[in-house]
């Protein structure tokens, strides 16, 4: 049966997508990316500035140095307690220099010529956004960049009733936004809202937290196949271990996201001139 339009039943919802089979390139920065987007520290694009992450977990850092070791980098300590640099493990000029010896440009690091490449260079925690370039990646690339962020700026945990999530927090709303885009359309892992969970000028926080969680069991699993063995540090064995060892009844048993519509939000636009995309289905289902 045909509904009209603002048809006003409260359960009306759309099944959303549970497989993208769109192909895409593979990135071997997509881990260390991710990282950075978490827990990298603003550089000056100037000639002496550093790439430079703040971590605590040196099993995060042996895991990441693991994955730059073909890309001729690796992250040293720095005199400061938590800090690391990300230098060259040979000296490569082959790119930084012409076969006459004249500089072309650019970095002799290949990691700052990368960020400057992916436009997160000299940018502060709380207006990082995710490259624009990654929405041409692969699922396994988006899925590294994802365990990568987790590894930093995400949070694993259990709660007193047994129940999983995966949270996601950072000061830039953007940020979040596009993360949280990337997993409903490139991997089809669907959250919570993004929520508002520290305002700014509270505890010592200069801006405002943000944060969304995944926490239905189903959509944990989903995004699990996707970076098992894939998240450096500490975190990889806790994700592993409240995975395989939840048992509880799940809430929602279906096996599909349900999006409804929000009655309360509705807002009357006037007449404007739009255009359908008619599925042939018994159901007529169409997107304006």
């Amino acid at each position: 049966e045909k509904l009209v339009a603002g048809f006003a039943h409260k359960n009306l919802a759309a099944a959303l997508p549970v497989h993208n089979n769109t192909a895409g390139v593979d990135e071997p920065w997509a881990v260390f990316v991710g990282a950075y987007l978490g827990d990298g520290i603003r550089w000056d694009s100037e000639a002496n500035g550093h790439v430079t992450f703040s971590c605590a977990d040196e099993t995060e850092i042996n895991d990441i140095n693991a994955l730059l070791r073909d890309l001729n980098i690796k992250l040293v300590k720095c005199t400061r307690s938590h800090d690391w640099r990300a230098v060259m493990i040979e000296d490569d000029i082959s790119d930084y220099r012409d076969t006459t010896g004249q500089v072309v440009g650019g970095f002799r690091s290949a990691v700052r010529n990368k960020l400057v490449e992916l436009e997160l260079d000299n940018k502060y925690a709380h207006n990082k956004r995710v490259p624009a370039c990654v929405w041409t990646w692969s699922a396994i690339s988006v899925a590294d960049l994802i365990a990568g962020f987790i590894a930093t700026d995400g949070s694993v945990y259990k709660n007193k009733d047994g129940h999983v999530g995966i949270s996601f927090s950072s000061c830039s709303k953007e940020m979040l936004i596009d993360l949280k885009r990337l997993l409903q359309f490139k991997l089809c892992v669907y959250s919570s809202a993004l929520t508002l969970v520290g305002k700014a000028g509270s505890g010592n926080r200069i801006h405002d937290q943000w944060q969304f969680t995944i926490t239905r069991f189903d959509q944990i699993k989903r995004l699990y196949g996707f970076i098992q063995n894939r998240v450096p540090g500490i975190k990889k064995k806790r994700i592993e271990e409240y995975v395989s060892n939840a048992a509880y009844q799940l809430r929602n048993p279906d096996w599909f996201y349900r999006a409804r519509r929000d009655n309360g939000k509705q807002e009357d636009l006037g007449m404007r001139h739009c255009y359908d995309i008619t599925v042939a289905h018994p159901d007529h289902l169409f997107v304006l």
